[in-house]
């Protein structure tokens, strides 16, 4: 009995990471078009202060780059999972109007 739920307990835990793969993954080209944008690349030295790290220690400004990386990523997934639903209710919206 202990088996079958350590069984199903790791089943759900695969589900559950595989869910979260599978939406990160979706998201990633949209991520990388946000962060690439044109209006957007100059942004992130100015707002990140890169250049001013870049002038300190080697570890601090590695530090600070894994922060702002890690930054950009949550921010544009969640602008770009936020596209994803309302594209889809739009469009759910629309076909149930044809």
């Amino acid at each position: 009995s202990t088996r079958k739920e350590s069984s199903a307990a790791s089943d759900v835990y695969k589900r559950q990471t595989q869910k979260i793969i599978s939406t990160l993954a979706g998201a990633t080209f949209g991520v990388y078009l946000i962060h690439e944008h044109v209006e957007l690349r100059g942004l992130w030295k100015t707002l990140f202060h890169c250049e001013e790290y870049a002038q300190k220690s080697t570890g601090i400004f590695l530090l600070h780059m894994l922060g702002t990386v890690c930054v950009v990523y949550a921010v544009c997934t969640i602008i770009e999972l936020l596209r994803q639903k309302i594209t889809e209710l739009l469009t759910n919206a629309i076909r149930r109007n044809e």
